[in-house]
């Protein structure tokens, strides 16, 4: 791919680079496991926390389906807070492996919110 050699870790410019499915597979395949370091840590990344507070105080409870789940940042916000179960989603073979070792998942679907017709009965 163009977006970032070998040499050259991936990082967030890499990421709004995006073009095609393939180029998303090669960014998060390379990115996986220093994301929460490279991106979520160095960038103080709230967001996770922030969605699952706000899904908790209206009264969100499980089951929940964590879509473009990554590292599962957001899986450990919402079971931190009590949530579950949690299923994770996500394009990224990569990084639902890292988002397996937080041991907040039941189940993990491997595939594009995109392409996911039954997505609608999960949309509010």
């Amino acid at each position: 791919s163009n977006l970032f050699m070998k040499n050259n870790k991936p990082n967030l410019k890499s990421a709004y680079a995006l073009e095609t499915v393939e180029d998303n597979l090669e960014l998060y395949a390379n990115w996986a496991s220093d994301y929460e370091n490279d991106f979520a840590s160095s960038m103080d990344y709230i967001l996770p926390n922030q969605v699952a507070q706000i899904f908790f105080k209206m009264g969100g409870k499980g089951p929940v389906l964590d879509v473009g789940a990554g590292t599962g940042l957001g899986g450990v916000a919402l079971a931190n807070l009590g949530i579950s179960p949690i299923d994770a989603m996500d394009l990224s073979d990569a990084m639902l492996n890292e988002a397996s070792k937080k041991k907040v998942y039941r189940h993990f679907f491997r595939r594009s919110a995109r392409k996911s017709s039954s997505l609608k009965h999960f949309v509010i």
